[in-house]
């Protein structure tokens, strides 16, 4: 008699969402993005529904797995948008998104 698991998998669900923010041009944007599931999802970031984020590009993109976020650093009105996160695994995928305001000094 085989007594192994039936594989299962559970739809992600967030633990974290990013929020709205207001940033001074040239100090820091923190939003956060955290989610769990079975297998645990992985998470994504998309900028104004496109693939490149223009800080990631400058390596001024920072994600902090141990606190769910990412940080956008010395940011610029380029940086300014909506900022969706997505968490997928194979039972699903959710989006959550925020936006990024920049004002000048």
């Amino acid at each position: 008699m085989n007594l192994c698991c039936d594989y299962f998998s559970v739809y992600p669900s967030f633990v974290k969402r990013p929020a709205n923010v207001t940033v001074r041009l040239g100090s820091m944007a923190k939003l956060e993005c955290g989610a769990k599931g079975y297998p645990p999802p992985e998470i994504a970031f998309q900028k104004d529904g496109g693939e490149n984020v223009p800080a990631a590009l400058d390596r001024r993109f920072h994600v902090m797995p141990n606190d769910d976020s990412f940080i956008i650093m010395d940011i610029k009105l380029i940086d300014m948008g909506e900022y969706c996160c997505s968490a997928r695994n194979e039972a699903g995928e959710i989006r959550a998104c925020a936006s990024v305001t920049v004002y000048g000094k």
